[in-house]
C-alpha cells in the first residue's frame, strides 16, 4: 500500500482507548492525522450473580464461544483458574477472529475452531457442524452483544447460555470532545466504526447536541457488513466497508476509495 494513500486526511477514530493504538498507527503509516475520540468504554459486571450461578456449573459446557477479545479478558478476570480446569480441559473453544484467537493465547489456550469470516453468522455455520444436538454451549459476552448467535444455535438444538461478563458505555467525556472537534473546525475527512456500538453512541450524541450533520464532508468508513448495517439504520450514509473484517482490511477501503475518488 503506498505510504502516503491518506496524506493529510483527517481521520476520526471511535475505538475504545484500550483499543485504538492499532488503528492510529495504521491511519498514520498511510500519511493520515488520527482524531481519536474513544465511544466505547467497557466495565465489569457489578452485580454478578449470574456469573456466581455458572461458575458453580462449568463442567456441564462442552463448549466456549468467544465472538470478542474484551469478552475472552473479562470471562477470565471472572473466574479464577481452579474454576476454569473443569471446563478448559474438556471443553471446545471456538472464536470468531483472530485478534479474539491472540488474546485467548495469552492466556495459554488454543481455540479449536475459527470461521471463515468474523461475523456471527459464519461461526453459526461452522458451529452447526461441530456441535451435536443437545450439547452446552457458554457465549461469554458483552451487555450489548447481538442476539442472532444465541437464537439461531438454539433453532438448531443447541442449549445456549448466553453469560454477560461486561457491559459497554458511552465515556462521559467523548460528548465534550466531539462538540471540541466541532469548535475547533476541523475538517474531518473520514469517520471510522469498528462497532455497532460506536455508531450507536455517536448519533445519540449528535442527537444530544442537537446537531444533525456537523461533519458533512466526512465519508464514514465501516469495519464490515454489521457496522455498515447499523449505520443505515440510523440514517447515516456509507460511503466505505471493509471486505476484510480487520483493521488493516479497513484502512485498505478507506486508502482505496480516496484512491479512486481522486481518478475521476
Amino acid at each position: 500500500m503506498n505510504t502516503a494513500a491518506l496524506a493529510g486526511k483527517h481521520v476520526l477514530v471511535t475505538r475504545a482507548i484500550e483499543q485504538a493504538q492499532p488503528l492510529i498507527n495504521r491511519i498514520e503509516e498511510v500519511g493520515g492525522i488520527a482524531h481519536v475520540i474513544p465511544l466505547l468504554s467497557f466495565q465489569t459486571i457489578e452485580e454478578a450473580h449470574h456469573i456466581e450461578q455458572v461458575r458453580n456449573s462449568l463442567e456441564h459446557y462442552q463448549w466456549l464461544v468467544f465472538t470478542s477479545a474484551n469478552g475472552v479478558r473479562f470471562f477470565f478476570e471472572a473466574f479464577k483458574e481452579d474454576h476454569l480446569r473443569s471446563i478448559i480441559k474438556k471443553a471446545n473453544i471456538a472464536v470468531v477472529g483472530h485478534k479474539t484467537e491472540a488474546v485467548l493465547n495469552q492466556y495459554g489456550y488454543q481455540a479449536s475452531l475459527l470461521p471463515k469470516h468474523y461475523v456471527a453468522e459464519d461461526l453459526v455455520l461452522v458451529l452447526r457442524e461441530h456441535i451435536n444436538e443437545g450439547e452446552r454451549v457458554l457465549l461469554p459476552r458483552g451487555n450489548l452483544g447481538r442476539t442472532y448467535l444465541p437464537k439461531a444455535l438454539s433453532a438448531h438444538g443447541i442449549e445456549v447460555d448466553d453469560l454477560t461478563v461486561y457491559k459497554t458505555v458511552c465515556p462521559d467525556v467523548a460528548k465534550d470532545h466531539i462538540q471540541s472537534l466541532i469548535n475547533e473546525h476541523i475538517p474531518l475527512d473520514v469517520i471510522t466504526f469498528t462497532s455497532s456500538s460506536a455508531v450507536k453512541h455517536y448519533t445519540q450524541i449528535l442527537e444530544g447536541l442537537e446537531l444533525e450533520d456537523p461533519f458533512p464532508y466526512a465519508r464514514i468508513a465501516c469495519i464490515g457488513p454489521i457496522a455498515e448495517k447499523t449505520a443505515q439504520e440510523y440514517h447515516l450514509q456509507v460511503d466505505i466497508t471493509a471486505s476484510t473484517y480487520t483493521i488493516e482490511g479497513l484502512i485498505e477501503a478507506i486508502s482505496t476509495y480516496f484512491k479512486e475518488d481522486e481518478n475521476y
